[in-house]
């Protein structure tokens, strides 16, 4: 049997939430209803009311204080009336927590929707002629979701400052600022869309959050700028804009996405413990790198040092700079490929490392080396490098790196140039190349197959 004393304490807590429910009201706006304007309904509204607006055009601004609100518009305007009076209020101003905001068109007026309280709720509106934020809501959990802004400015778009935010199905156009911002632990973008913005598509500090099947096409800035630890970035795509994703996190997440015809870097990721895979850059416009991958400058921590860096199954084509840029300890890069890279002679993959594992990448009728190397205790296995317009693979400055079963073929210079200490090469094979092997270093072993050159012979001076 229940203990009485429980089924006595729950009662009072239970009444009231069931009186709170029955008294909900819908308080009805439009011609020949109780109010003919929005703002003297909201004013009447209590806590879980509803205000159902009707078809028409309303030529004012309203704020909601009373928490848990619903304005719900049915082919209703908000309309401001002049673009140019900045000092007026906004369409919409939200002072409480709870509240939901849903199907208004919001014209020419000095910001939209601006809200401060947590659990607000934009949904199923469009936004046009706004000269300021089309949304701006500052707490915890807001969302905005199934949004439409034209022809908006203010700094940021839509911007959501505030743990746990998520913008859903929104779609930004021909707006000045950055299209949609966020900032905020555990935030997610997904779904969503921005079109011609004069500065960022996407910017988001969101650690341990994500960015997610969003494209951005013609951005003044970055397409998609992204930090935060343990962010997560995928399937996304970015198009003909200035600079593609740009993610600095620790343990950050990068895969999927496609970035194609930005003017500068397609993909940058810096953070350890990073995963970068299955990737896909086609950069052909000039001065652009491919795809950078990076150490930040600060040192390693002990929670850093539980994952490595894995680069993994990544393409990039057209480069005009590298294919790849790779600075990187204790890291591991495989199956990927660079073609038709470095036509300003740079590189396939220009490497910078210290103790990392190489495995199967290729690099394909790049315009200057294939594989160019600095760095030290790094080890190579089934790297493979055609059709270089200069070397297959360039061991640069360093010491003690290990090539094993590498091949280098139709190259113009060397299919393995040397200028390393103490180099290893076990198997593989470098024929066919204008040189096949040279040295300005020195090898501790060298068992490779090869026609021209060798392990004891001088580079060919071009």
């Amino acid at each position: 049997m229940k203990n009485p004393m429980i089924l006595r304490a729950a009662a009072p807590a239970a009444f009231l939430a069931l009186s709170s429910a029955a008294f909900a009201a819908d308080l009805r706006v439009g011609p020949g209803e109780a109010h003919e304007t929005i703002q003297s309904a909201l004013d009447a509204a209590s806590p879980g009311d509803r205000v159902l607006v009707r078809p028409g055009v309303y030529r004012e601004s309203v704020r909601i204080d009373t928490e848990r609100v619903s304005l719900i518009g049915d082919d209703a305007v908000i309309d401001g009336g002049s673009p140019n009076r900045a000092s007026l209020p906004p369409l919409v101003a939200i002072g409480a927590g709870g509240v939901s905001v849903r199907g208004f068109l919001l014209a020419v007026g000095a910001e939209g929707v601006i809200g401060t309280g947590d659990g607000i709720r934009v949904t199923d509106c469009s936004f046009t002629g706004i000269p300021g934020s089309a949304i701006r809501l500052d707490g915890a959990g807001n969302r905005v979701e199934r949004c439409d802004v034209f022809a908006c400015g203010g700094s940021e778009t839509v911007s959501l400052v505030g743990s746990g935010a998520l913008i859903r199905k929104v779609n930004v156009s021909q707006c000045t600022g950055r299209g949609l911002y966020m900032i905020g632990e555990g935030g997610r973008i997904t779904a969503s869309r921005v079109e011609a913005t004069y500065a960022r598509g996407i910017d988001a500090d969101v650690p341990g959050g994500s960015v997610d099947r969003c494209t951005v096409t013609q951005a003044g800035d970055f397409g998609i700028l992204v930090s935060g630890t343990g962010v997560r970035v995928e399937r996304n795509v970015v198009e003909d804009g200035s600079r593609g994703i740009d993610v600095s996190g620790d343990r950050a997440v990068v895969q999927r996405n496609a970035v194609e015809g930005t003017a500068g870097t397609g993909i940058r990721v810096t953070g350890y413990g990073v995963l970068v895979a299955s990737n896909t850059v086609d950069v052909t416009t000039d001065d652009a790198d491919g795809m950078r991958v990076e150490d930040p400058e600060s040192p390693k921590s002990a929670l850093r040092e539980s994952a490595p860096t894995r680069v993994t199954r990544n393409s990039v084509t057209d480069a005009v700079q590298n294919g790849f840029v790779l600075r990187l300890t204790d890291a591991e890069v495989s199956l990927n490929r660079a073609i038709r890279c470095g036509s300003e002679e740079e590189s396939g993959f220009e490497i910078s490392a210290s103790n990392c594992r190489f495995s199967r990448n290729q690099a394909v009728d790049c315009y200057s080396v294939g594989f160019d190397v600095s760095g030290t205790l790094n080890s190579f296995s089934g790297d493979r490098a055609t059709g270089a317009a200069v070397h297959g693979i360039r061991m640069a400055q360093g010491s003690e790196n290990t090539f094993r079963g590498c091949t280098a073929a139709g190259c113009d210079g060397q299919g393995f140039y040397n200028e390393g200490i103490d180099t290893t090469v076990l198997g593989g094979a470098f024929t066919g190349n204008r040189m096949d092997v040279a040295n300005d270093g020195s090898f501790l072993r060298f068992t490779a197959r090869y026609v021209t050159g060798g392990p004891d012979q001088a580079p060919i001076v071009r």
